[in-house]
């Protein structure tokens, strides 16, 4: 199994990190670095962080002065030695063959990036809302993955995706943003994307709760006209 870097942002999420930490450390997919990057928390998240690298040595923890979720995963990135990559929020947590899916699917196809669907829950577990595709979905160049992430604004979230790590070799978040990373950086991934692999089964979890950084209806209106004149 080639190694897989998954990178959390860690800030004041002290009671959602160890459900989001146990889910990423007992994926059936083994061979895993996990990169935790501690935003300066103030509510001992960074002490947990250091217990559980104490406890398993694929836990690597970095610690900063409080900046933002881009200057973390910029951190992370420069350190990661993945082969492949995902994103996780700490407040959120994987199903355990998350990472074992996507992997199995993103080789099968050949593809940059693999998605899974995504269960979207309230803080008492509630389910909000679930996505399902009927049917394996490839989109093999640029357009067709443009019309892909267009399709729902969730897809321009970085998490529910394994991305070859080769993707962000020239890619970083943008320091000066503190919030919709996400949706800020697929103009640059977009022009070395080439194919997409969208499967139609549930892998991440997503909590909705105050104070998340769920931002994208304010930033995805003018996300996909930017990408569009590339794909021009």
């Amino acid at each position: 199994q080639p190694l897989v870097s998954i990178i959390i942002w860690v800030y004041n999420v002290k009671p959602y990190l160890r459900r989001c930490l146990a889910s990423v450390r007992e994926q059936t997919y083994r061979n895993l670095e996990i990169i935790l990057v501690d935003d300066g928390s103030t509510d001992s998240s960074g002490i947990l962080c250091e217990e559980y690298a104490l406890a398993d040595d694929r836990v690597k923890v970095l610690h900063q002065s409080h900046a933002n979720v881009s200057v973390a995963r910029n951190r992370a990135l420069d350190i990661c030695q993945g082969q492949y990559l995902v994103f996780v929020d700490a407040d959120d947590y994987l199903l355990p063959d998350m990472v074992a899916l996507l992997y199995t699917k993103l080789v099968q196809y050949a593809a940059d990036i693999a998605a899974c669907e995504s269960l979207i829950i309230n803080l008492r577990g509630k389910e909000i809302s679930e996505q399902h595709r009927r049917d394996i979905c490839v989109y093999e160049n640029n357009k067709e993955c443009l019309f892909a992430l267009e399709g729902r604004k969730e897809n321009i979230a970085l998490w529910g995706k394994l991305y070859r790590t080769a993707l962000f070799q020239q890619v970083r978040f943008n320091e000066a943003v503190f919030c919709a990373s996400d949706t800020l950086v697929w103009p640059q991934l977009y022009p070395h994307l080439h194919k997409l692999v969208a499967i139609n089964q549930c892998g991440y979890v997503r909590v909705m709760r105050p104070g998340s950084l769920m931002s994208f209806d304010k930033f995805s209106a003018n996300i996909f006209e930017r990408l569009k004149v590339r794909s021009l």
